[in-house]
């Protein structure tokens, strides 16, 4: 084993070695600093260090700090920084200046994608505006249209007298009928049949061609025969009950027996579709929420739901 040099025999970073070809300090020390080299011990615990591709072994003789001194199989001696990437200063002001423009070039990158996505919301955002504009105006237009449709006959005489056949609008309870238009034998067909009400300011004859042909000009009704209302037995309590063995709970309100609103919205209970129990604190008939309980029903009345459906009940007035 050769002998043990001190430190001061030693080169700042590294000490020139020769294996398997020359390689001189500055290599060396571009390998550290290019983060290429790196010290290991193989299961033959033979220490193992590796400077870019070349592979150098040798016998571990000590350990100076975080510095590693390698003797090589040839007899050099290396001694590894392995702190300090490089010898030169130039170098060590380097890498901080490479990280800083690494940094920018990563912020600016960021930057930029924040941009594109601010601008991509923002024609979306014009795009929606500018398609609700348009069918507003739309809507608008076709409203307009509506609105100035007339019910109106126009009659044009011809060179014999005789008037002429001609197609007409005719607005009546928000439908159009297309037909022909003479000035006194052709009807005006409304929703309820031939003849207008007596209240209008136009007289409308019935037509003689449907007289003639034996046609009923008139439309069938919409309205729907409505059978007479069956009799209802009112009872006060459920005929038909049930065993149930859970017990009702109903929790304290926080009403008061001077709060006229207790039985609103206000009232917990109301709130929750539970009446209050009977020991609430609105006295009395303060309390309006135990209508259930003291039988106070509101009025209601039968009303035809619809063919094949039968009757339903409806309250005659809101319920609070």
């Amino acid at each position: 084993m050769p002998e043990v040099k001190s430190d001061d025999e030693w080169e700042t970073e590294v000490v020139v070695v020769e294996v398997n070809g020359v390689l001189d300090a500055r290599s060396i020390r571009q390998a550290i600093a290019a983060k290429q080299t790196t010290l290991r011990r193989p299961e033959t615990e033979t220490p193992l260090l590796q400077i870019g591709n070349s592979l150098f072994t040798g016998k571990w003789l000590r350990t100076v700090g975080t510095d590693i001194i390698l003797q090589a199989d040839g007899g050099q001696h290396l001694k590894v920084d392995m702190e300090v990437s490089s010898g030169d200063e130039s170098d060590v002001e380097l890498r901080p200046s490479q990280d800083l423009q690494s940094k920018y070039e990563e912020k600016k990158r960021i930057e930029e994608k924040i941009q594109a996505l601010m601008k991509d919301f923002e024609r979306k955002r014009l795009e929606e505006k500018a398609r609700k504009a348009c069918e507003a105006a739309a809507a608008a237009s076709l409203e307009s249209t509506l609105t100035n449709v007339v019910s109106t006959t126009s009659e044009v005489p011809t060179a014999a007298g005789k008037p002429s056949e001609q197609n007409s609008m005719i607005r009546s309870s928000g439908h159009i009928i297309r037909g022909p238009s003479t000035p006194a034998d052709s009807p005006v067909l409304t929703e309820t049949g031939c003849d207008l009400p007596h209240s209008s300011s136009v007289e409308q004859p019935r037509s003689e061609e449907c007289e003639k042909e034996g046609m009923d000009c008139e439309l069938p009704s919409s309205s729907v025969e409505v059978p007479p209302v069956p009799t209802y037995e009112e009872i006060e309590e459920c005929i038909y009950r049930v065993d149930n063995k859970k017990k009702a709970m109903s929790l304290m309100c926080f009403c008061r027996g001077n709060n006229l609103d207790c039985s609103d919205s206000r009232c917990d209970n109301r709130a929750m579709f539970t009446e209050c129990p009977k020991n609430c604190l609105g006295k009395g008939k303060d309390c309006g929420n135990r209508r259930f309980s003291k039988r106070e029903y509101a009025a209601v009345q039968a009303f035809y739901t619809g063919p094949n459906k039968g009757f339903g009940v409806q309250a005659v007035a809101p319920i609070k």
